[in-house]
């Protein structure tokens, strides 16, 4: 199962990249962030995707966010988190995961 695709159980709006319609928050957006590697003797043993998750919404959900970040780490995503950030621009908070 992809990222996206494991996202998408959480009954919320996942898109990739960005997004040309209005979608109203609360919605997650995925954005690939490059590879990892580990590599010995000019080969790659194991390779692992990177990717930035963004948590939109207008109302603190404590809740939904712990929804995410179990769905997240039983998965066997371990992720760094963000602090709220606002956009004034949107109109919205963000939250974002790298994972």
């Amino acid at each position: 199962m992809t990222i996206f695709e494991l996202l998408q159980t959480l009954d919320l709006p996942v898109v990739y990249g960005r997004h040309t319609k209005r979608i109203t928050p609360p919605y997650l957006m995925v954005m690939g962030a490059g590879q990892d590697h580990f590599e010995a003797d000019t080969t790659y043993y194991v390779t692992q995707d990177r990717y930035t998750i963004e948590y939109y919404y207008t109302e603190k959900n404590p809740d939904l966010e712990g929804r995410i970040e179990a769905l997240l780490l039983s998965n066997g995503h371990r992720y760094e988190k963000s602090e709220d950030l606002y956009l004034d621009d949107q109109e919205v908070f963000m939250i974002y995961y790298d994972i």
